[in-house]
């Protein structure tokens, strides 16, 4: 992950490891960042507009 990012980043991780687009959108987060986080590795999509920390990936059941 870029430094520019990582605030952001552990900002997203204090909520928990699913998190909403939105939810990085209102820390500054672009979409597009998401995409990139996706294609290296960092992230995975679950669903539409829901992501998980790819080292969290491996819990079965999400509270959301």
């Amino acid at each position: 992950m870029g430094s520019i990012y990582e605030a952001q980043i552990k900002e997203l991780l204090k909520a928990g490891p699913v998190f909403r687009s939105r939810d990085a959108d209102g820390l500054g987060i672009a979409r597009t960042r998401l995409k990139k986080l996706q294609d290296s590795g960092d992230i995975k999509r679950l669903s539409r507009g829901l992501y998980v920390f790819q080292d969290q990936s491996d819990l079965e059941n999400h509270d959301l």
